[in-house]
């Protein structure tokens, strides 16, 4: 299988997001999670993820790049 440069260039949970791809949460529901005070789990059973995505936005691994 020959990768893109888009697939060379960015793995896992460091892939870009934005209009061209499909994205789980916007950046408004991004900002609530970063700063809510319920638990992980709590979260996750709320909006349907697993606790390992809330502690990966949580840890900015995913959605870096939303402030």
């Amino acid at each position: 299988m020959i990768k893109s440069s888009l697939e060379k260039k960015y793995t896992g949970a460091h892939f870009p997001s934005g209009p061209k791809y499909n994205r789980k949460f916007t950046d408004i529901e991004i900002r609530e999670i970063r700063s809510s005070s319920k638990s992980g789990n709590q979260e996750a059973k709320e909006r349907g993820v697993s606790k390992s995505t809330i502690a990966n936005i949580r840890k900015r691994k995913s959605y870096p790049e939303v402030i």
